[in-house]
């Protein structure tokens, strides 16, 4: 988006004009979203120009959109001459040239036949602006089977129109399923992962300023020091989003209201804020080992790379396992009796959560790797044995990297030499049948063309053999 950023003179001196200048045009070479603007004054004859505006003000009542201006791309910012005005401009500008499209919502009866009393509403009545959920569809996996964020939604708002969610017309713009999703694919209005990402190299300029997320029920007034950060609910914020956060500087934030609908949702990113407010980050922009290195590059894998450069002190417990939606990381266990390396876990897994690799020249081995893991379960639901199951897992599995779940050796044709399957594979196969396979077996081919005199030339064939 192009936004532009005016600060009349009544606000704040050519100081701060020159600051916010040099920063955005800095942050626009760096690759952010832009091109962004600083200027005296707005000019509505200029109104097309810009997809966004954010206007500076000091004393009295806080300006309104102007015409033109869409209400949900307008920022107005109080400057409070205490050293952060430029943070709190920059991050105004920062979150609306990144943000998603601007939905609205949708008209009244939307899905069923309206009344007049209706009609009249919807054109006669006041409209509503509300930050609706917008979808990245490329990082969605909801095409492989992944319905966290449905899970997560405490209204069940989310439709599904062509196998993709989208807001129903009971959304509220809470966040939850924004928070829940595991790729980042589902976003609410100024933050998302690439916002989130913008405002953590925003706040690093000024990592002095404490950073502190308000909902809408949050009237405490902002404190000297203080730079407000609004969202739709605290819980819209996920452990990923907040562990970039962090890692800038200080984060606080609560929830004002114990009797709120979404108090779950927020309790567990308080849970995840205390935990990281208790360690000790790398410098902002410092990667983790082997960061570069990684296959996936969704929510979860950057969350394992941030807390692999986190630093707690001994006896800091991370919030407790929940397995709920929402829960930003996730493990597979096997039962290794039970599992036959089949792979089929390992191909319908959407991601490189799951693989099986050799073990040397006589092994196969199912390797699991919770920092590309969405928790979706497809991986079980497909198990033919009923072997897998899918469980919450600890910031410390999420930052140790792939493991080996369960080792097998395999068996050989004695004839060409062809792998046949794992032990426990052909055990299974003549469990089921009822009788014992010959040994040793033949593959398919080398036992048609023994059956039909057509002898190969592997050292165990031959009608002596």
């Amino acid at each position: 988006m192009r936004v532009a950023v005016v600060i009349p003179e009544t606000a704040a001196g050519e100081e701060l004009v020159a600051e916010v200048e040099a920063w955005t045009a800095g942050w626009v070479q760096a690759g952010g979203a832009g091109p962004l603007g600083v200027g005296r004054r707005w000019d509505p004859t200029q109104a097309r120009a810009w997809d966004g505006l954010v206007v500076a003000w000091r004393e009295g009542p806080p300006p309104a959109a102007p015409p033109g201006v869409h209400p949900l791309a307008f920022r107005a910012v109080r400057l409070q001459g205490d050293g952060h005005d430029r943070l709190r401009l920059s991050l105004a500008a920062v979150r609306l040239a990144t943000s998603p499209a601007l939905l609205e919502a949708p008209a009244a009866g939307e899905g069923r036949t309206m009344s007049r009393r209706d009609l009249l509403q919807a054109w006669a009545g006041p409209r509503r602006f509300r930050p609706w959920p917008a979808l990245e569809a490329a990082r969605c996996a909801a095409g492989q089977g992944c319905r966290v964020c449905a899970a997560a939604c405490p209204r069940e708002a989310l439709t599904w129109p062509e196998g993709r969610p989208a807001p129903g017309e009971r959304c509220d713009g809470c966040g939850s399923c924004a928070a829940a999703c595991p790729t980042g694919a589902m976003t609410v209005r100024d933050l998302s992962d690439a916002t989130v990402d913008a405002l953590a190299r925003v706040r690093a300029t000024d990592p002095q300023g404490a950073l502190r997320a308000v909902c809408p029920r949050d009237d405490r007034p902002e404190a000297e020091g203080e730079v407000l950060l609004p969202v739709p609910c605290v819980g819209a914020l996920a452990p990923a989003q907040l562990a970039r956060l962090r890692r800038s500087g200080p984060v606080t934030a609560r929830c004002p209201d114990p009797g709120c609908p979404r108090q779950a949702a927020a309790a567990r990113a308080l849970a995840w804020l205390a935990w990281l407010e208790a360690g000790e980050p790398a410098p902002p922009g410092e990667p983790a080992a082997g960061a570069a290195a990684a296959p996936w590059s969704g929510r979860v894998r950057a969350l394992a790379t941030d807390l692999a450069a986190w630093r707690f002190p001994a006896g800091v417990e991370p919030p407790a396992l929940a397995p709920e939606p929402g829960w930003p990381a996730w493990q597979v266990r096997v039962d290794g009796q039970r599992c036959t390396l089949c792979a089929a876990c390992a191909r319908a897994c959407p991601t490189p959560a799951l693989g099986l690799a050799g073990a040397g020249p006589e092994a196969w081995v199912l390797a699991a790797d919770a920092g590309a893991c969405l928790g979706c379960g497809r991986c079980a639901a497909v198990c033919p044995e009923g072997a897998l199951t899918v469980e919450p897992a600890s910031p410390q599995v999420l930052t140790a990297g792939p493991r080996a779940l369960v080792e097998e050796g395999v068996v050989r044709c004695r004839s060409c030499g062809s792998v046949l399957g794992t032990r426990r594979q052909l055990a299974v196969l003549a469990e089921r049948l009822g009788r014992p396979l010959p040994e040793p077996p033949l593959c398919d081919q080398c036992r048609l063309q023994a059956s039909l005199g057509v002898w190969g030339t592997g050292p165990d064939f031959g009608p002596g053999a």
